[in-house]
């Protein structure tokens, strides 16, 4: 599964809880989850603050 957050611009606690919540029912069902967020996104910072990328892969864009 990938999530685009490219186009997000505002992120708050209930997003990220949302991203968790979804993490963790991908691990349950073993299933891969990737984000999108470019590095200069502010979506990208906010996940960077919270340690998202130890719970999942983040990357600057969807590979081709």
């Amino acid at each position: 599964m990938v999530v685009d957050l490219t186009k997000i611009e505002y992120l708050d606690s209930q997003g990220l809880r949302l991203i968790k919540q979804i993490c963790d029912k991908s691990d349950r069902e073993h299933t891969m989850l990737k984000l999108i967020a470019p590095s200069t996104s502010i979506a990208r910072q906010v996940l960077d603050i919270a340690r998202m990328s130890e719970y999942v892969e983040i990357r600057d864009a969807v590979e081709a």
